[in-house]
């Protein structure tokens, strides 16, 4: 056995619970000189604060809790009941498992909803650009000279427009032919019937 896990007559399994008992074994070794000093409903506050704040959690310290809760319950001065003391930790293996359990599925939980965060910020950011790419697409398609679904009845318009300007170039050009060799000429494009 390693002596370096060990705190007062207790042997701890790992560092953790070594560092812990010797912090509540400090805080022992400063009140302890004061309860015999202490007055009775002083010791039995201090008492019911330490198990409100779990200031006890080891065998170091429940030992503590135990001669003060002992103190007390000798004493007929003790201003009220004084509580069990109360142990943070389970015995049974067969508990300790469905701890493990229960932890282990919340750890996944917390995990699974991390991912989702991760997915739901990923899709939005791609919905947002895929978004901004439309908007572009529609800028692009109602600026461009070239014909679209958006522009093509303008661009059908303007080119019909241009071929009819150019035939009546053309058909001035043949009458101004025409009348300079006194040719006669037959109807126009622009007149009606």
């Amino acid at each position: 056995m390693n002596r370096e896990n060990q705190v007062k007559d207790f042997l701890f399994n790992n560092t953790q619970d070594v560092l812990m008992a010797q912090e509540e074994l400090e805080k022992i070794q400063k009140l302890e000189p004061k309860i015999g000093q202490a007055d009775i409903e002083l010791l039995y506050k201090l008492y019911n604060k330490s198990i409100e704040k779990r200031s006890f959690q080891t065998p170091v310290g429940l030992e503590f809790m135990l001669k003060v809760k002992k103190i007390l319950d000798n004493n007929p001065n003790t201003p009220g009941e004084v509580v069990p003391i109360p142990l943070y930790t389970t015995f049974d293996l067969t508990t300790r498992r469905e701890q493990e359990a229960i932890q282990k599925r919340q750890q996944f939980m917390v995990k699974k909803k991390q991912d989702d965060a991760k997915k739901l910020k990923t899709s939005i950011i791609i919905n947002v650009i895929l978004g901004l790419m439309v908007i572009a697409m529609f800028f692009i398609a109602s600026t461009g000279k070239n014909p679209n679904i958006l522009n093509y009845e303008n661009a059908i318009i303007n080119k019909y427009a241009e071929w009819e300007e150019e035939l009546r170039e053309r058909e001035n050009r043949v009458i101004q032919y025409e009348n300079e060799y006194g040719i006669e000429h037959g109807s126009s494009l622009s007149e009606e019937p």
